[in-house]
């Protein structure tokens, strides 16, 4: 089969690679679609600890061999430590990503375990599947920030996990919903999605309740530092910079609540699936895998007009 193969830091190759096979409990997926977007562009040039070659992708929709359409939750655990009995996969110390630990999506076909495969609604297309796993992170985000429908919610990062926080805010029925994002095409979705208004910087009078960073670069961690009311909490999603961007000593005085979010688990990531069906295909722009180098570059330079991409294999 063909794959995308991650050979070393910033090289993408289509290569034909062995097809893989399933053990116990895993089943093969025929892959239809995965989501290319800022967490792909970030890892291709921070590896980290990844083994080279590798095939990334976590964000997959696909057919198994009985032609059910499935979505992949992509996280697992060893499910017997003391956080994976207390419910909290994200924090074992075992915990592995598909497309990250083992090869993903990037690929025509992958290996995915059977109790992680969530049926898609038969109204949701593969473009909409492409925000699932998103906005499994934006709900899982909501929930450790504890926000609630009657709080004021800032939102920094229209991208899609930024997007997911959006669509879960307004599900909530929360009635102030201001999103900062320079891209018009990414303020054109928010809105649709439900935000009550886009700016390009959060004022810092406003005193939102809770901020969340989507983005995670220094400026918009000290945006969110600047936003936040005293004694209310920011969300930081965004792995863009080590650089923590803001002054500790605020926080401090001002009693600020910092809660970092990362990944969701397995009922946040079967909410995600119907809170995807408020998302529009039209924000999806597809690539077959010799086109996928295109997006990876637009993105590494700035240029996300593209709200959502996807790598479609079989193409």
């Amino acid at each position: 089969m063909k794959a995308l193969v991650f050979t070393r830091p910033s090289t993408l190759e289509i290569q034909e690679v062995d097809d893989p096979t399933a053990g116990d409990g895993q089943l093969i997926l025929q892959v239809e679609a995965t989501g290319i977007g800022g967490g792909e562009v970030y890892q291709l040039h921070h590896p980290g600890q990844r083994d080279f070659p590798s095939v990334m992708g976590h964000g997959i929709a696909g057919l198994l061999d009985d032609q059910r359409r499935v979505t992949v939750d992509p996280v697992t655990s060893c499910q017997t430590c003391a956080a994976c009995t207390q419910g909290r996969r994200q924090h074992c110390s075992t915990r592995r990503i598909i497309g990250i630990h083992s090869s993903g999506g990037f690929a025509q076909q992958c290996v995915v375990p059977a109790e992680n495969c969530h049926d898609l609604p038969a109204e949701l297309s593969w473009e909409q599947a492409m925000f699932i796993e998103p906005f499994a992170n934006a709900v899982h985000a909501w929930n450790v920030g504890k926000a609630t429908a009657d709080m004021r919610i800032g939102i920094i990062g229209a991208g899609a996990i930024g997007l997911g926080v959006v669509a879960q805010a307004s599900a909530m029925g929360t009635s102030v919903i201001d999103v900062a994002e320079i891209t018009p095409s990414r303020c054109v979705a928010a809105t649709e999605l439900g935000a009550t208004s886009t700016l390009t910087k959060l004022p810092a009078e406003a005193s939102y309740d809770v901020v969340f960073d989507a983005v995670g670069t220094p400026k918009a961690r000290a945006q969110a530092v600047g936003a936040t009311a005293n004694g209310g909490t920011i969300v930081l999603l965004g792995l863009e910079s080590e650089d923590p961007g803001f002054d500790a000593t605020e926080v401090v005085r001002r009693e600020l609540c910092l809660q970092a979010s990362y990944v969701y688990l397995p009922d946040e990531f079967a909410e995600a699936v119907q809170l995807a069906a408020a998302t529009s295909s039209d924000w999806i722009k597809n690539y077959s895998l010799d086109e996928v180098q295109d997006i990876v570059d637009d993105f590494s330079i700035g240029d996300y007009t593209v709200v959502r991409a996807a790598l479609r294999p079989q193409r």
